[in-house]
């Protein structure tokens, strides 16, 4: 699957049609439909233009302001972080297992990542540029031979 071009989403539904057509034809039905995206054959533009539509076919443009979503963003990172309120260490470590959590840590994450989408559509930014210049400057700021096992903030490195 790494070596396929990127097509867009209903490539990835006709693909996976294909490839499980033998192998599972459970997985086959919930395809058959239904628009697939993963991490591995969706683009950053495929999620914005999909966000957007969202958004354009509701007439909430108005109220998809950069503040009102910056504030959106904010909130829904805090519900992100109650799930894990409380929690031990090992508690954290253990939540692959636990569906119920994950599904409700995957919900409110999506939630935050609709809302940097879509305040990045709505200020014109660029996320994959973006992610790789914030990167380039952090490899700057944190060189490897300074912060390699180490979680102290640039500013207090020596």
């Amino acid at each position: 699957m790494t070596n396929l071009p990127v097509l867009g989403s209903a490539f990835v539904a006709t693909f996976h049609r294909e490839m499980y057509n033998d192998v599972n034809s459970c997985f086959e039905k919930t395809v058959m439909n239904k628009i697939v995206f993963t991490d591995q054959l969706t683009t950053i533009s495929e999620l914005k233009r999909k966000v957007q539509e969202f958004i354009d076919e509701r007439d909430w443009t108005n109220y998809h302001t950069p503040r009102n979503l910056a504030e959106s963003i904010s909130i829904e990172s805090a519900e992100l972080l109650e799930i894990f309120q409380w929690l031990t260490e090992q508690e954290t470590k253990n939540l692959p297992g636990d569906k119920a959590k994950l599904d409700r840590i995957k919900e409110e994450l999506a939630d935050v990542m609709v809302y940097c989408i879509s305040l990045a559509n709505s200020t014109g930014i660029d996320i994959s540029e973006a992610i790789s210049s914030k990167i380039e400057k952090n490899v700057s700021k944190y060189p490897i031979e300074k912060v390699k096992g180490n979680y102290k903030k640039y500013t207090d490195l020596k």
